[in-house]
Parts: C-alpha cells; structure tokens; sequence
C-alpha cells in the first residue's frame, strides 16, 4: 500500500482508537438473551415500522413483548429507542414531556432511574445506565446491577461501552474480556471487540469479530440497518488495512445509501481502496465527495 493510501486510511479509523481484547465467539446466551423465536415476525414488522417512522405501530408491537418477559435486555433497548424518537418527534409520551432529543433522553433516564430504585433489578439498572448522560451515573447503576446479578453479561458489555467512551481503553477491554467470558457470542461485545481490535491494529482480528457480527445480526430484528451499514463501512475500512481493496470496494457496494449516518466517511474509505488499488484519479473524486 502506498504512504498515501495508508494515510488515507488512517483517517478513515480514526473513530476506532482503542486497545485489543482476546478473539472469542462462542455463542453462551443468558436468560437476558433468549429472545423467544416466535415474536421475530412481530420484531421484524416493528423493525420495519420504526425505521419507515411509524413509530406508534412499532411501539405497539414492542411494548407488550417487553411487558410479557421484563428481563429480555435487547428487547427492552429497542423499546427504549422507538420510545426516545417518540418523545422527541411527538413531544409527549404518555406522563413525559421534552422540548428536543436531549431533553427527551434525560425524561426517559430520569423514569428509568426511579423504575430501578423502585423494584431494583440488574434489567432495570442496565437499562437506566443505558440512558444515563455521563459514565459516572451509568457505572454507580451498574455496580447496582453487578451487586444483584453477577453473571449478567449486559453489566460487563455496558461497563465496557461506557469506559470506551470515556476513552479508558484498558478498563475498557478488561470489561470486554469478562463479558466475552461470560458469553462469548454476546453480540454487542463482539461488535465492540470489533471497534477496540481495530483500534489497536489488530485488523484481522478486527476483521473476524466484523464478521462474525454481520453474519449471525443479518435476520436479527432486534439491530438496525444503520448498525449493519457502519459495520460494512467499518470492515470495508480494515480490508483496505489489511491490502484487500476489492473486497473493501464490494462491501462498500453492498452498502444501502439510505443507512449511512456519515456517507462522507464512506468516501474517505473509497479512496482510501481506490488509492491503493493505484487508481488516483477515480480516489481524488472520491475524495472531493468525502
């Protein structure tokens, strides 16, 4: 690869920095993943309804299954989502009130928070983390969930998610490290295994564990066609790392344009292919729509 493909696709990275953790796939669900196979009709029609903005039809598809078996932590995220667009679109969701998305966030925490102080479940608690504005909430949650649940995976995965944010790469991966133990084929810790992989230039790791995810979320209602899309576009960023710029070019292809949350950075990443495929004009125009 050329210095100036390789910095091109140093750029296209740059929202991966972090450390490594171990590869480990192994799928070992808990009782907060045994999604019950007969509700993916109705997830599929809610995921289909939320992502056409029919957020009323998905949220009365949703609510009654996460109503049916509370401590289902996957369903119960994807209820919190169309919830927060609810709240921000309409304004009002039931006894809440919000003027924006942040201010929707916070109304969904705060009822989160008190759902969890006052019937006190690790479900509860994950849940509330997931909402909370700043890590030092969302881990003073989370030790409450550890405290009642220590096998939980959720609790470690989230601890993980919140250190990364917070830029704490090695609290970080030893979080990931416990949850990948627990259940190595927890898909939201493989997805971030993912990211830290890559961060740490461990890319055929990153690869592997990219796969993997893509593979095995491909019919799961339960993730959006925004997280399928960032996924490509970040494998096909670490194909171009690992010298394989056709395989970066098919996948970028297989891309819906409707899911990108950042199509420029699918451009930075065609270029980075098509500079290292030695193609400098065809990436100078991929540049310029970057």
């Amino acid at each position: 690869m050329s210095g100036r493909a390789l910095r091109l696709a140093a750029l296209v990275l740059a929202g991966l920095a972090g450390c490594g953790t171990p590869r480990s796939f192994v799928a070992n669900p808990g009782p907060y993943d045994r999604v019950p196979g007969a509700w993916h009709e109705a997830l599929a029609r809610a995921r289909i309804a939320f992502e056409r903005g029919e957020l009323a039809t998905a949220h009365g598809l949703v609510e009654p299954l996460a109503r049916e078996q509370p401590g289902l932590i996957p369903v119960w995220t994807f209820l919190q989502e169309i919830e927060l667009a609810r709240l921000t679109r309409e304004g009002a969701l039931g006894e809440l009130a919000a003027d924006d998305a942040e201010q929707a966030r916070a109304r969904l925490f705060e009822r989160a928070e008190r759902a969890a102080a006052d019937a006190p479940t690790a479900e509860a608690c994950v849940l509330a983390a997931r909402l909370a504005p700043e890590p030092p909430a969302a881990l003073a949650l989370l030790a409450q969930a550890e405290a009642l649940a220590p096998a939980c995976v959720w609790v470690a995965y989230a601890r993980a998610w919140w250190h990364y944010r917070a830029r704490d790469f090695k609290a970080a991966r030893t979080e990931l490290q416990r949850a990948l133990k627990l259940d190595g084929g927890h898909l939201p810790s493989v997805r971030l295994s993912a990211t830290l992989l890559a961060g740490a230039g461990d890319y055929e790791e990153a690869a592997v564990a990219l796969e993997v995810w893509l593979d095995r979320m491909a019919d799961d209602p339960l993730f959006s066609s925004n997280e399928r899309a960032d996924a490509l576009l970040d494998l096909a960023a670490v194909r171009v790392l690992l010298d394989d710029s056709g395989e970066a070019l098919e996948l970028l292809e297989a891309l819906d344009p409707r899911a990108l949350r950042d199509p420029g950075r699918a451009e930075a990443v065609r270029a980075a292919a098509l500079a290292a495929r030695d193609d400098p004009a065809e990436a100078l125009e991929a540049v310029r729509r970057a």
